[in-house]
């Protein structure tokens, strides 16, 4: 009986905690210290590996579906 009772709790304290809220509006002044910029390449296609070289800090390669390997050394 004890069990039973712990359980009706747990399960009305998280359906009392879990009400949905409505959401706060945001002041459109938030938004004037943002400055957009795209920041990356548009079609750059999907990546399936990354690897970074150990002995070379700054040096990567990445393999793409499209075909090739690609190494940047920035």
């Amino acid at each position: 009986m004890r069990l039973f009772f712990l359980q009706l709790f747990s399960t009305l304290a998280i359906l009392a905690t879990s009400a949905k809220l409505p959401a706060q509006p945001v002041p459109d002044s938030l938004f004037t210290a943002f400055q957009y910029r795209n920041v990356g390449p548009t079609r750059g296609g999907r990546v399936t590996a990354v690897c970074g070289v150990a002995a070379r800090p700054g040096t990567y390669y990445m393999g793409a579906t499209g075909g090739g390997v690609w190494q940047t050394t920035d």
